[in-house]
């Protein structure tokens, strides 16, 4: 059993050494559990809620780090986690647990993040995009396509260029063309990660500036859709 505390090597091993072999053992077995978080998150006080959201986040990535399987006390938590992410009536515990779930690669949060596509809050919106763009699925860019139109928060939007960079397919390529190519873009840094995400996807070396070649390169992908009014 290992105790908290300080102990003797007993051994020639170095103290730092040793401290490193112990590691998870001291995170999971001397720290606290996601159950007392949770139980701390029983007070109802939006405070606690979120503290309790982002310790058990931290647990949980270390397991997964360590590649130590979720038992069933973990299952609890990431269920309680879902549930702050969609129902809390603070909107900023709702952004915090959509950004630990993202944060969490072996968790399924897909459905979570597309439902909070909804939220009123943008920070919320910025992190269920963010979910969606780390676990990439080319089905969910129709999805983000229709958020991009309807989007008003800057952060928000450059997000949602992020992900359709990171997702690919004709619906994510066709919408960064549109993107890079309308020269009534509202925001340039979006136009910018289209352009990054652009040379990705195609290969294509062309500069920024050489709006030209992009267009000409759009049309020869979409011959229906380049004259609806993109590009100069």
């Amino acid at each position: 059993m290992i105790e908290c505390g300080r102990k003797k090597t007993g051994s020639g091993m170095s103290p730092s050494r040793l401290w490193w072999l112990l590691l998870p053992a001291v995170a999971f077995g001397c720290s606290r559990t996601v159950n007392d978080h949770l139980r701390e998150a029983e007070t109802g006080s939006p405070q606690a809620v979120g503290e309790a959201v982002v310790a058990i986040s931290e647990l949980l990535a270390m397991k997964e780090a360590s590649q130590i399987a979720f038992d069933e006390g973990d299952q609890a938590a990431v269920v309680y986690m879902k549930q702050v992410a969609l129902e809390s009536k603070i909107q900023t515990n709702r952004s915090i647990a959509l950004g630990a779930l993202a944060k969490l690669r072996t968790v399924n949060a897909e459905e979570i993040f597309i439902k909070a596509l909804d939220d009123p809050f943008w920070h919320a919106r910025f992190h269920a995009v963010r979910g969606l763009k780390i676990q990439p699925k080319e089905s969910c860019a129709e999805l983000l396509r229709n958020l991009l139109v309807k989007e008003t928060q800057v952060e928000v939007r450059v997000e949602i260029v992020k992900a359709l960079g990171m997702i690919g397919g004709p619906v994510a390529l066709k919408t960064l063309f549109e993107t890079f190519l309308k020269p009534t873009s509202r925001h340039q840094d979006e136009q910018v990660h289209a352009f990054l995400a652009l040379r990705f996807l195609t290969g294509a070396s062309y500069e920024f500036n050489d709006g030209k070649s992009w267009k000409k390169a759009f049309q020869e992908r979409f011959p229906q859709a380049a004259g609806e009014g993109v590009g100069s």
